[in-house]
């Protein structure tokens, strides 16, 4: 199911959770077909930045982010109906 919808298809008074499950990619040769590096540092640099991101456009806010692998400029996202009630990352 498209998560995008969730909210959609939900009663107004149904509060609807999503956990998102995110890691840095094992698979060394699928980085290596694009030209990324495949390095477990680097991939690991990129998810903290991506996570980075995404926290920010989901806050609804005007988002400018210009870093080492991601560059953002003034986009606002948030999806519809979305209240963020705050993060956790779990390091493990």
């Amino acid at each position: 199911m498209n998560i995008a919808i969730l909210g959609e298809l939900a009663e107004p008074s149904l509060v609807v959770r999503v956990v998102l499950g995110v890691g840095p990619g094992g698979v060394p040769a699928e980085f290596d077909a694009y030209g990324e590096d495949s390095s477990a540092r680097v991939r690991a640099e990129r998810l903290d930045e991506a996570l980075t991101v995404l926290s920010a456009l989901w806050s609804g806010s005007p988002v400018h982010h210009r870093r080492q692998h991601y560059r953002v400029n003034g986009v606002t996202r948030a999806p519809p109906g979305a209240a963020a009630t705050g993060t956790s990352l779990d390091r493990r």
